[in-house]
């Protein structure tokens, strides 16, 4: 299936390894011109150049740090500056880590919506107005099925999440009528460093061992297995693309099965 990105210019933030690296490096094989962003540089580069060794795309790396206002313009500006246009923003950049509710101060709870929710806001309020310009857009956010589930450990995830997937179905009807498309994907345990990382603050929360918080996770799977960084990238590159043109404000949830609602 021809997905219709070639030429497509397409920011993904938090893409200097696991589910943002695997999607901007898929939609570089599908003819994008990519913006690979993130915090540390020097993984970034490393992701820039993997990209353009491996597939040939054009692929710009923009040391960003979304929660900070002028790293994110100077994110856009260097875009504009290097392809004329955005077409396409995956919002994939921070993660929110597992706290116990009776430590955490007023700031924490501040600090925690900033790293996620308030990045994909401001970033995605800078994108929108070159999207309108061309017509055409997607913007696709990364979430997580603890917006539905919530759990005594993933507290400021859920909180989080819930507010990205509420926020994407806002942004959707907002912008329809602009040839905006909004979606939201929401990915489960997935085999990526930041998930690891997250069982690991998971297990220091519960007082659980790092093994039982793996196996519990696997276990409570119905596909028995963790996802693929891989498997999530798909998803996003569909709806990032021209194939989709009558879904907006939703969320699909990538999780082997574990949700139950309906």
């Amino acid at each position: 299936m021809d997905l219709g990105l070639a030429g497509k210019v397409a920011i993904v933030t938090g893409s200097s390894d696991g589910i943002g690296y695997t999607t901007a490096r898929t939609l570089a094989c599908e003819g994008a011109r990519v913006v690979v962003c993130a915090r540390r540089e020097s993984r970034l580069a490393e992701a820039r150049d993997k990209i353009e060794r491996e597939i040939g795309a054009e692929t710009l790396a923009v040391q960003c740090d979304v929660r900070k206002l002028e790293d994110v313009q100077r994110l856009i500006g260097a875009t504009r500056e290097r392809f004329g246009t955005i077409h396409i923003l995956v919002n994939n950049a921070e993660s929110v880590p597992a706290i116990k509710f009776s430590e955490v101060s007023d700031q924490q709870w501040y600090d925690s919506i900033e790293r996620k929710l308030m990045g994909f806001l401001r970033v995605a309020r800078e994108v929108v107005p070159e999207m309108q310009k061309s017509g055409w857009g997607r913007i696709v956010n990364v979430a997580g099925t603890a917006g539905w589930e919530p759990s005594n450990s993933a507290m400021a995830v859920g909180i989080n999440n819930a507010a990205v997937i509420n926020w994407t179905k806002s942004m959707s009807l907002q912008y329809a009528s602009d040839g905006i498309l909004v979606n939201t994907v929401a990915p489960g345990s997935i085999d990526t460093p930041r998930q690891a990382s997250n069982r690991q603050r998971q297990a220091d929360v519960t007082g659980a061992s790092l093994e039982e918080i793996s196996q519990a996770r696997v276990r409570d799977i119905p596909l028995r297995r963790l996802g693929k960084p891989q498997e999530v990238a798909n998803v996003i590159a569909f709806l990032a693309s021209e194939c989709l043109s009558y879904i907006t404000g939703s969320c699909i949830t990538i999780d082997g099965g574990v949700v139950r609602g309906i």
